[in-house]
């Protein structure tokens, strides 16, 4: 497969009732790196020199910006788009200001990208992370796709009890959780994150008051659903 930085347009569905689930962006891995962990950084540097990171996903959190491959004009980047930037391939991201020349330097104020990225341990020793996983357990050998997903659950809507085919790195955005993991309860807030191991039965739920929203970080082996229902 091309090693280019692609973006695709979201997909949105409705999983269950008051759950709706928006496909950001995927990538087809020949099989899934070993030795990894889902790493979210916030903050990812704008408007600077072109870099290289490891294999992830590009998330464009707050406002617009151009996403640059090989002194290419560009991709514009909404917000809430995702792209996958595969491992090594040098880009840059600049604001609409920097792109146009038109100095409007008060937008870049107001731009923010994410990376979610599958990092070895001597990147995530690095710091600026808001989310590190566990090392990624459960995989095995073959092809796997790798998803970024936004969800939004209405007020009280709850999954059922399941268990994922592949590790998933869920980060929340918004709102208040209650998390039920291998017979665990946990209580989440906006900003948290929580690895769901394959084969692990949990269950997420809004015990808030207002829509909430997260973010979910995907290896789903190829050919298999990402969840099935728990024995």
């Amino acid at each position: 497969m091309s090693a280019a930085i692609v973006l695709m347009p979201a997909q949105a569905a409705v999983s269950q009732p008051g759950i709706e689930l928006t496909t950001l962006a995927t990538r087809f891995l020949d099989e899934a790196p070993p030795d990894r962990r889902w790493v979210l950084r916030r903050g990812h540097p704008l408007n600077g020199d072109a870099h290289a990171h490891a294999g992830g996903f590009i998330y464009a959190a707050v406002g617009r910006s151009y996403l640059v491959v090989d002194d290419t004009q560009g991709s514009l980047m909404e917000a809430g788009r995702a792209a996958w930037a595969p491992g090594g391939i040098g880009h840059l991201h600049t604001s609409p200001f920097r792109a146009s020349n038109s100095g409007r330097q008060e937008e870049a104020a107001n731009l923010e990208i994410w990376t979610i990225l599958l990092e070895r341990e001597n990147d995530v020793r690095q710091p600026g992370a808001s989310a590190i996983s566990p090392p990624l357990r459960g995989l095995v050998p073959g092809p796997y796709e790798a998803r970024l997903v936004a969800m939004t659950f209405q007020p009280g809507a709850a999954t059922a009890i399941r268990q994922r085919t592949g590790p998933e790195l869920a980060y929340t955005l918004d709102g208040s959780w209650e998390l039920e993991y291998a017979g665990v309860p946990f209580t989440l807030g906006a900003g948290q994150g929580y690895l769901a191991d394959p084969g692990v039965p949990h269950r997420l739920r809004n015990s808030g008051g207002e829509p909430a929203r997260l973010l979910s970080a995907q290896l789903v082996p190829a050919g298999r659903p990402a969840e099935e229902p728990a024995p």
